[in-house]
């Protein structure tokens, strides 16, 4: 019978208020939080504090659909009113379960205020109610939020995994491909090395390399029209001016998407001011395609503000 991942930290303490859950894979990190919430309201659990997987409860988990499992994504914007809004709803009495179960996803990306105005109700949740933390890495989080929290660890993934993984996925690509879908795979968490089109995203590296280098002024032009292509995009270039900006900090060449090559023709050609400028307009237009306003305003602002 298949179970539920669970970690082992999590069923050798399952009746505390809140965890944290780190893994540098998204995946991971979304169904292990899953699966404790399951453990967490499930009607019939079994002995390990294993779910059954067949109540009303583990189906509509499962599904996203449980109204007293409430999933809050996260991000550097998250805003201590939106904590506020959590805190309400915590107070509120569960629908069908006897308690409630938020499922904080990104946690470590909220921004130090928010993080501030998480730790009353972390620490002293209404009766039933319960946390689920996720995060790519505990260092980002507050001392004072992890010390209110039992962290629990699952994968994590190294440059040199996912290396391995792209090139026995992808048989005829290049050394220097594999290098820049992997290290895109790195930085990118939202990324699915098993769904992501390797080709595509080394046009994107190219792309970049072109743009940042000054060698095509008319990269701006010619950008994916179609809104999930356009994210990525924005990702890669995004990894890119990082990288630069990083360069010009350090004082030498740096490991990431550019190879050495592609870096140190971009290095002289970019300032560390615009690469941060320029990052700032890749992250906007992100953000615009990922709210979903619409492609041709975001290609417009990128035409205005990529100069």
């Amino acid at each position: 019978m298949i179970t539920d991942k669970l970690p082992q930290g999590f069923l050798k303490n399952p009746k505390l208020h809140a965890y944290l859950f780190v893994s540098g894979d998204l995946s991971d990190r979304q169904n292990t939080a899953r699966s404790i919430a399951k453990a967490m309201l499930c009607r019939n659990p079994k002995g390990d504090s294993q779910p059954c997987g067949q109540c009303d409860c583990c189906i509509k988990i499962k599904a996203s659909t449980h109204p007293d499992c409430i999933f809050v994504s996260g991000d550097e914007k998250t805003s201590v009113d939106d904590v506020r809004k959590i805190e309400e709803e915590a107070y509120l009495a569960p629908n069908e379960a006897d308690s409630k179960v938020f499922i904080l996803e990104d946690a470590d990306e909220y921004n130090v205020q928010s993080q501030n105005a998480l730790l009353k109700i972390i620490e002293e949740p209404p009766k039933g109610v319960r946390f689920i933390l996720t995060a790519s890495s505990a260092g980002a989080l507050l001392p004072t939020v992890r010390s209110r929290v039992c962290t629990l660890s699952g994968s994590v993934r190294t440059f040199d995994d996912i290396l391995d993984g792209i090139k026995k996925q992808y048989h005829d690509i290049s050394d220097e491909q594999a290098c820049e879908v992997s290290y895109f795979v790195l930085g990118y968490d939202k990324a699915d090395a098993q769904t992501i089109d390797a080709s595509q995203i080394s046009d994107y590296v190219n792309r970049a390399y072109m743009f940042l280098s000054g060698k095509d002024s008319d990269v701006m032009l010619n950008l994916p029209k179609k809104r999930e292509e356009l994210m990525l995009c924005m990702q890669v270039f995004m990894l890119a001016a990082r990288q630069i900006a990083l360069v010009k900090t350090a004082g030498n060449a740096t490991d990431g998407i550019l190879s050495r090559v592609k870096l140190l023709e971009c290095n002289t050609k970019t300032s560390m001011k615009r690469a941060h400028y320029l990052y700032d307009v890749f992250e906007e237009a992100y953000l615009l395609a990922e709210g979903y306003a619409n492609v041709n305003a975001v290609l417009s602002y990128l035409l205005e503000n990529a100069k």
